[in-house]
């Protein structure tokens, strides 16, 4: 944990998440990180208590992997109770939530000490008549609804955390490591491997090879052995991305290796962006190549893209292959970039890069694009509103707010809301009958657009 000083920890956030989202973000109704508020008392006393530090992500059911720390600036600091309440469905593992602060001022609740529930939700600290709140991401797990597809056997369809499809092939990642892949040409789900990294954006789908690209104690993975890399180079990945008939990796320190389906593993750059949807790979009739953001400059195999006049400040890059409608008219498939200050910017082949607009939120899973057969675009997400392309999506008999991730590939997206509520595209916007999971890579479509989500259990 970055610390500003020796002694004041920094708000913690999930990883990627800008201060925009930090401020405004909503998950299952209620801020999934949220700014931490005060009563009137703090204005007028001088003294005030702070929440200054969450765990960035707890899977669902499970004690949370880090601190939680609250801060109470008052005259006599060391010795203060501060009361922690917990949201309906969490539960304390030891005690009923009374922590004392040390001389800082600082209450601590250790690692372990809270078992949170199946989504995320607000804690408050409550001492000497002031109160803060503050959001507790929690990546629920549950069962893959997966659409056309065959469903993953019951020994592998529960506690399932993460998805990647890519054409017709999809892999789902379980809490406890496990790994299954199902290839609709070439046989039914199978298992591939077992304790593989289930953090977001850290698994993803190589069609023309065949396998899952994912990540074991820091070594690539692809398919059920490592990948092929120079001897010393395997390790400590971080982010996956594939797509047809090419693949990217970065590592904790920048490094970014890329896979073709004729060249094999290469060294493309150093000093690359380690967060999620921060590499990227098209695969297309136009142009076949990986992306990544370095320094702020989008970046592709050709070199810096050629982004309107001032290609910097990219925080997210997504793309789609053009394949899933092989005999479609868009064919070069579909690139979605965005900037800190909320710009967002599309390619497609036949087109270039254009500027569909401005605002957009700039976190993980906000920004997805696809390409179908006569149609193409980009959804992305402003203040919870869902757009598709420049235009605020028509959603029929419902409102369009409360949108907290979106996902494409290939030939139709969908669209979630704070509570679950799945909104599917192609040609046109309906609400499908499931709720699904909203955190990153938790969700995916088929070239057709139907959703492929994991549908939260309760604890």
């Amino acid at each position: 944990m970055t610390r500003r000083a020796a002694d004041t920890p920094r708000p913690s956030r999930p990883e990627g998440v800008t201060r925009r989202t930090f401020l405004h973000g909503t998950a299952w109704g209620i801020p999934a990180i949220s700014a931490v508020t005060v009563t009137p008392a703090f204005a007028a006393s001088g003294d005030d208590l702070l929440i200054t530090q969450v765990p960035d992500e707890t899977v669902a059911c499970h004690r949370t992997t880090g601190p939680v720390v609250a801060r109470l600036a008052a005259s006599q600091k060391a010795g203060q109770l501060v009361q922690f309440s917990l949201p309906a469905g969490w539960t304390w593992t030891t005690g009923s939530g009374g922590y004392l602060t040390d001389a800082q001022g600082y209450a601590t609740v250790p690692a372990g000490d809270i078992i949170v529930g199946d989504r995320s939700a607000s804690l408050t600290a409550t001492a000497a008549g002031l109160t803060a709140t503050a959001g507790m991401v929690v990546t629920s797990t549950g069962s893959f609804v997966a659409s056309p597809l065959d469903a993953p056997p019951s020994q592998a369809n529960s506690t399932v955390e993460r998805v990647a499809m890519c054409v017709e092939g999809a892999v789902i990642s379980r809490a406890n490591g496990e790994l299954w892949s199902y290839e609709s040409y070439y046989g039914p789900w199978k298992q591939v491997g077992t304790g593989a990294s289930t953090g977001p954006g850290q698994l993803a789908y190589a069609w023309s090879a065949r396998k899952a690209l994912w990540i074991k104690n820091g070594a690539l993975q692809f398919g059920t052995s490592a990948a092929g890399l120079p001897s010393g180079a395997n390790s400590d990945f971080v982010r996956v991305e594939a797509s047809d008939s090419i693949a990217v990796a970065v590592n904790s320190t920048g490094d970014l290796w890329g896979w073709s389906q004729n060249g094999g593993w290469s060294l493309l750059a150093t000093g690359v962006l380690t967060g999620t949807n921060q590499i990227a790979c098209l695969s297309g009739q136009v142009r076949t190549v990986r992306l990544w953001i370095a320094d702020g400059v989008l970046t592709s195999d050709s070199g810096a893209e050629a982004i309107g006049t001032d290609n910097s400040g990219f925080v997210r890059v997504v793309a789609t292959s053009g394949y899933a409608y092989r005999n479609g008219t868009y064919r070069g498939g579909a690139v979605c970039a965005v900037r800190s200050n909320g710009d967002i910017w599309f390619w497609v082949g036949n087109q270039g890069w254009t500027q569909l607009g401005t605002g957009a939120m700039t976190d993980a899973g906000q920004s997805a694009v696809y390409v179908g057969s006569s149609d193409y675009g980009v959804f992305w997400i402003k203040n919870g509103v869902l757009y598709r392309n420049q235009l605020v999506a028509d959603m029929p008999s419902a409102s369009n707010s409360s949108f907290v991730r979106v996902a494409a590939k290939d030939g139709g997206g969908i669209g979630i809301r704070d509570n679950g509520e799945v909104w599917t595209y192609n040609g046109s916007f309906s609400k499908d009958s499931h709720l699904a999971a909203t955190g990153i890579s938790q969700s995916t479509t088929y070239g057709s657009g139907a959703p492929n989500v994991i549908v939260p259990a309760s604890c």
